[in-house]
């Protein structure tokens, strides 16, 4: 049973590296968020009532924030129940 809670904690860890990178990739990197919105089979249902630039924007004002809020808080959840009691 704490295996699995270690197991499922690195996870964690994991997701919330590889979601941070790639929302402040997407956060400073205009073209690529772009190219996302533009792509993105989720994206469609606001791409298609705000369109591309509303889209854009609102992304860069609310969902990538929070996305990286998240990603960070998976980061400390992660390192603190799977990676720390490894360490000790």
């Amino acid at each position: 049973m704490n295996q699995d809670i270690n197991t499922i904690a690195i996870l964690f860890f994991l997701v919330g590296i590889f979601f941070l990178l790639r929302n402040i990739t997407m956060y400073l990197n205009p073209d690529s968020l772009k190219k996302y919105i533009e792509t993105s089979p989720k994206a469609s249902v606001s791409r298609k009532k705000l369109g591309i630039e509303k889209t854009i924007k609102l992304s860069k004002l609310i969902f990538l924030p929070l996305g990286i809020l998240v990603s960070i808080v998976f980061i400390i959840f992660g390192f603190w129940n799977g990676i720390l009691p490894l360490i000790k």
